[in-house]
């Protein structure tokens, strides 16, 4: 997977409170950080400018991925019924 610079990324293990399985490996020099479950909570709580941002990362997060199921979807039914 690849993501651009100046992106958020966060797995299922991010949402279920359990230690990530994934591994960051860059292509180039960066800089990430790895923020604990409770600190970003409290940190959305405490500043509504990081929760505004943190909301609009969600959305984006998720238009981008029913985007993609959906262009699948229409493969897949494009390949079983000639469309």
């Amino acid at each position: 997977m690849f993501i651009n610079e100046n992106s958020f990324y966060a797995n299922e293990y991010f949402l279920d409170m359990e230690p990530s399985k994934c591994c960051v490996e860059a292509l180039e020099d960066c800089t990430v950080l790895v923020v604990e479950w409770r600190d970003l909570v409290h940190l959305l709580e405490s500043n509504v400018y990081c929760m505004k941002a943190y909301i609009k990362a969600l959305e984006y997060s998720i238009r981008y991925k029913i985007g993609r199921e959906n262009s699948f979807v229409k493969e897949c039914y494009g390949t079983l019924f000639g469309f």
